[in-house]
């Protein structure tokens, strides 16, 4: 029995040994077999298959090496693929969108992997834009269904129709993913400048100083002889009264007036500059902006005075900072090569103490506003006047005899009170231009040093200051040699 039981003992170690074994080889096996299966998918991610691009609607063919037996397609409603042969398959676009195909032998075996995009005519739709619009430099491409638009037009409007002649192709097509906005991706860019410097003139004229010196005129009346030589003999009188209709508004200043032929202000500048150095104007601003087409550039003169907004949560009292002064903002859009589409808002405002208000032991002062806001549609150079926001103040005057005001009767009969009021006007004089920055100063405009004399405004102010000191005779040809010259300061 002791014999016996050990064999019994020996076989069923024997037994354990080989299971143990057993399952350590098939691990092996399983290990070994999951590599191979790694291998491969790392082999098939990294296999390139040829690939074409056909139009909807289209066909092509494509030759197979070797005899097909079966064709397999990924997405059948996008292509339709028959044999014409047994080494040749015909493909159909149908519908946009993307797919592939697989050709195999009677063994099974893989001929031909094939990976299509049916796409949108894009020839046809360049050769339509060409026709439509001739001298335009506009391409397009197809991707994934939709049309890219890229190039170069002359005006926004010419892009805009572009793009909603595709929108409106691209949704008529069968099969479209994208309709709409997205279908059609705008690349373009307009042609020429698209940077805008605005320069500005902001001032406040008394209307009630105006009507002392004996002269209600508006700007309609500085009229089209602004063009001609102004006579200053007489100041005022010469200055506003002795000049024709415009026709441009009949409202002071001619609110809103488009000046096409006043570029840089023209002959309206010298009006604007007798009349601040007869103290009728005062002017308060005059910034010179520049903004990209589309973007918008801002201005201020002026400062900021605290608010109380409110409490935080330690009861402490939370302080707001608002604008007050001259302020300016346009956002300029490039039409064409001459044309500028302009959005310009504009405010003048003081603090009015009369209007103060107090919150939590502050004393918050209020504003007195004058804004305007327009948009509008002018040539480079042209100037555009905005004004009509008038202000009056009434002061009252108390006039007499010092020290016999204040006696008891006798001081009413010595004195007066009367009312004045003084009314203001702000112009607004706004001129836009296209311009072009340069990065290389070679490519500047050269100027001659007369040209430049000539041009330049401290040149101007000192032929007024001489012609002032002579009884306010015209100068001219001043500039004409080469002669030094110098300023009167003042």
């Amino acid at each position: 029995m002791s014999v016996l039981s050990t064999r019994m003992k020996s076989v069923r170690l024997l037994s354990v040994m080989g299971l143990v074994l057993a399952v350590v080889f098939c691990g092996a096996l399983q290990v070994h077999a999951s590599k191979g299966d790694l291998t491969t998918i790392a082999a098939d991610l990294q296999r390139h298959d040829p690939t074409i691009v056909i139009n909807q609607n289209t066909a092509e063919i494509v030759d197979v090496d070797g005899e097909i037996a079966d064709i397999m397609v990924a997405n059948p409603s996008i292509v339709d693929v028959t044999a014409l042969q047994t080494n040749r398959l015909y493909i159909v676009g149908l519908t946009l969108g993307s797919t592939n195909l697989i050709a195999i032998d009677a063994a099974g075996n893989i001929l031909k992997r094939l990976n299509i995009h049916v796409t949108v005519d894009t020839e046809n739709i360049q050769r339509t834009v060409t026709e439509l619009f001739p001298g335009e430099d506009v391409k397009v491409e197809a991707l994934r269904g939709q049309i890219i638009l890229s190039g170069s037009v002359s005006t926004p409007e010419v892009g805009q129709r572009v793009q909603s002649l595709l929108t409106h192709y691209i949704s008529e097509i069968e099969g479209a993913s994208r309709t709409g906005d997205e279908a059609v991706v705008n690349l373009m860019s307009v042609k020429g400048k698209s940077q805008v410097m605005l320069r500005v003139k902001i001032l406040e004229v008394s209307r009630t100083l105006l009507k002392e010196r004996g002269s209600d005129t508006t700007i309609g009346d500085l009229g089209d002889s602004l063009g001609e030589n102004i006579d200053v003999s007489d100041r005022l009188g010469g200055l506003l009264g002795g000049v024709v209709e415009t026709g441009v508004t009949e409202t002071p200043f001619a609110a809103f007036g488009l000046l096409e032929k006043f570029g840089a202000f023209g002959p309206i500048d010298s009006v604007l500059t007798m009349l601040e150095e007869e103290g009728l104007a005062k002017i308060l601003a005059e910034p010179n902006l520049s903004a990209i087409s589309g973007e918008q550039a801002s201005f201020l003169a002026g400062g900021e005075f605290p608010v109380p907004s409110g409490r935080d949560s330690e009861g402490n009292i939370v302080i707001q900072f608002r604008q007050f002064g001259v302020s300016l903002s346009f956002a300029p859009i490039v039409m064409s090569q001459d044309r500028i589409s302009l959005q310009l808002t504009t405010e003048v405002s003081s603090l009015a103490r009369d209007s103060a208000v107090t919150l939590a032991d502050i004393q918050v002062p209020g504003l007195d506003v004058r804004r305007a806001a327009t948009t509008v549609e002018m040539g480079s150079g042209a100037t555009l006047m905005i004004a009509g926001l008038l202000q009056s103040q009434t002061i009252n005057n108390l006039s007499g005899i010092p020290g016999m005001t204040r006696a008891p009767i006798i001081g009413q009969l010595m004195s007066s009170e009367n009312f004045r009021r003084d009314e203001t006007e702000m112009v607004v004089l706004v001129t836009p231009y296209l311009v072009e920055p340069y990065a290389d100063k070679k490519q500047a405009k050269k100027i001659s040093e007369r040209e430049d004399r000539n041009s330049n405004e401290l040149a101007a102010a000192f032929s007024r200051n001489i012609g002032r000191a002579f009884g306010n005779v015209k100068i001219s040809g001043l500039f004409d040699g080469d002669q030094s010259y110098g300023y009167i300061l003042e």
